[in-house]
């Protein structure tokens, strides 16, 4: 190769280069002030519709319980406790109803992964209730047997203090709880049931879905393919019904790193007044709070140039949430005396 045909050679190489890394720009630029963003009826929140929502759920008094695994049983608030009947292999580790669910193998199926659901009211002396027997024929294939000898098929459950929840595809559940009908209710199109789960279901009433509307949308008109939107859902399990809707993007090209992102941008507790969240909205431009029982919504830190740190938790019962406005950060010290207009957000 002559002279010439080099230096052609190393012009379009450095210029390939070039064009790549401005594409390469062009995909990872967030759509801030300008987003290209799609029209989807469905992200319109019903929580704003309080005609829907005349008269609030009511729940148990929250009895939120300390529990830790230890031996063969676990503590609860202090107090060890062991089944006579047999090991236990796995409990729920959330409650707020002062019930724990609970796990333990059934002795007279040893030859097979089967085991005895109980619920157990901790705070009382009574015995544990059975709730059921569940079966892992599979590794995507479980079934629960109820007390009547009735067959509930799965391909993965979730334990919540006072029952068990199973899943079909992530987009049908069946709630299962000790007097009661199981609930089956197929998600609304387009949902699963997401990996990502907060507070106690059975308090709140209330499982996390999600949609998966495709990628966010650069000012270029290209999509970001590190960035996913998501429309997130809370599912009433007494209504079948959704609760509250917003539209949340994700950062992660695997499901595991979108969990991790998920964690830092969505809060969900229970309080006596009923469970509260605050999430990470509106292309991070905003965050919200709401109570699903008294359907009360209002935003806490609102900046058009993007809120870059969320972090929220619950401190002797009360929920702050503190947030990144740019170079100033603020907080709320009680969210639910933020919704009822008696705390403001202050400056840190």
């Amino acid at each position: 190769m002559n002279n010439l045909g080099r230096d052609l050679s190393v012009f379009f190489a450095i210029l390939l280069v070039f064009t790549g890394c401005a594409q390469l720009n062009q995909v990872m630029e967030k759509s801030i002030l300008e987003p290209n963003r799609r029209v989807d009826a469905a992200l319109i929140d019903p929580i704003d519709d309080k005609r829907t929502f005349a008269k609030p759920v009511v729940t148990e008094p929250l009895n939120r319980l300390n529990l830790k695994e230890y031996g063969d049983g676990f503590v609860v608030n202090g107090k060890r406790f062991v089944d006579p009947e047999g090991q236990t292999l796995l409990y729920s580790t959330l409650s707020d109803t002062g019930f724990v669910t609970y796990l333990i193998r059934d002795s007279h199926h040893l030859n097979e992964r089967r085991y005895i659901v109980k619920v157990k009211d901790v705070t009382k002396l009574s015995k544990p209730v059975k709730l059921g027997a569940l079966v892992e024929h599979s590794a995507n294939n479980v079934y629960f047997i109820l007390p009547n000898g009735d067959r509930l098929n799965g391909d993965a459950y979730h334990l919540t203090s006072k029952g068990i929840i199973l899943t079909r595809d992530r987009s049908v559940v069946i709630f299962i709880e000790p007097g009661a009908e199981p609930k089956m209710h197929p998600l609304p199109v387009g949902y699963q049931f997401s990996i990502y789960q907060k507070a106690d279901i059975s308090y709140s009433k209330h499982i996390t879905i999600e949609k998966r509307l495709g990628y966010e949308q650069t000012s270029f008109g290209l999509e970001n393919l590190s960035v996913h939107e998501y429309e997130i859902s809370l599912f009433n399990l007494d209504t079948g019904e959704i609760t509250t809707t917003f539209d949340m993007l994700l950062r992660g090209t695997t499901e595991e790193k979108r969990l991790e992102h998920f964690k830092n941008s969505f809060y969900l507790f229970n309080t006596v007044t009923g469970p509260i969240s605050v999430s990470l909205e509106n292309i991070y431009r905003q965050v919200v709070v709401r109570n699903l029982f008294t359907r009360q919504k209002a935003t806490a830190f609102q900046r058009e140039h993007g809120i870059s740190f969320l972090k929220a938790g619950m401190k002797n019962n009360v929920i702050w949430a503190q947030a990144s406005e740019g170079f100033t950060d603020k907080r709320v010290d009680d969210a639910q005396g933020f919704l009822d207009g008696t705390v403001q957000v202050h400056a840190l």
